[in-house]
């Protein structure tokens, strides 16, 4: 009886380990906080992170078919500027024709943001997988001939990756009920894109109200 009992015992006891295993190894996907949540804090940055992250997650959804996004961990404007060009050459004139929802105080916000580059985390609102590079570590990718470099980056990070992607930092009017974000997409030596995106909050959700490309190859 008393080895029965044992026996009995460590079935339970394996049983209830494996549980603990299989609920902490699944993937928690993070939901969005509802509207109400975020007016009930009055701490302007906690509801700027909020707001980050709602973009910032607009942006990565929109890659429909890809199951995994990879992201270069520094923001950047690369893309806008290039060569000797400088971040204080670019004026509001150059964009306010072809972004109808774009104001001088989004852009200028915009402009003061991108002085500075910070690091991207993995903390958005989906359920693609999220691999965040570092810059050394995409050199070592891309070290040889671009051909072969985006093999190996394939080779990586899998074929369902949607390529590389950039993420500027966010400009918001005064308000904070618009937006100013660029971002690029390169997935081969021959297929890339940037894009700057104005978005306005309505409802309190942030919907893209223009859009134009300022490079591609």
């Amino acid at each position: 009886m008393k080895s029965l009992y044992n026996i009995q015992m460590k079935k339970c006891f394996y049983f209830i380990f494996i549980s603990f295993l299989i609920i902490f190894s699944c993937k928690k996907v993070e939901k969005e906080p509802s509207p109400n949540i975020l007016k009930t804090n009055n701490s302007d940055s906690i509801i700027r992170i909020n707001e980050n992250k709602r973009i910032l997650s607009k942006i990565i959804n929109s890659f429909n078919k890809a199951k995994k996004i990879a992201i270069t961990e520094q923001s950047t404007i690369q893309g806008i500027i290039q060569g000797e060009k400088k971040l204080e050459s670019i004026k509001f004139s150059h964009f306010s024709y072809r972004l109808k929802c774009l104001d001088e105080d989004t852009f200028n916000d915009f402009i003061l943001k991108n002085k500075f580059s910070i690091k991207i985390k993995d903390d958005f609102y989906t359920q693609k997988k999220i691999v965040i590079l570092k810059e050394q570590e995409i050199k070592e990718v891309f070290k040889d001939f671009i051909y072969i470099g985006w093999k190996k980056f394939y080779k990586k990070f899998g074929e369902e990756t949607q390529g590389l992607l950039n993420l500027s930092r966010i400009g918001y009017n005064n308000k904070k009920n618009k937006a100013m974000i660029y971002y690029s997409n390169q997935s081969n030596s021959t297929s890339g894109a940037g894009y700057i995106i104005t978005l306005e909050k309505i409802n309190s959700k942030w919907k893209i109200c223009s859009s134009t490309m300022v490079w591609i190859s």
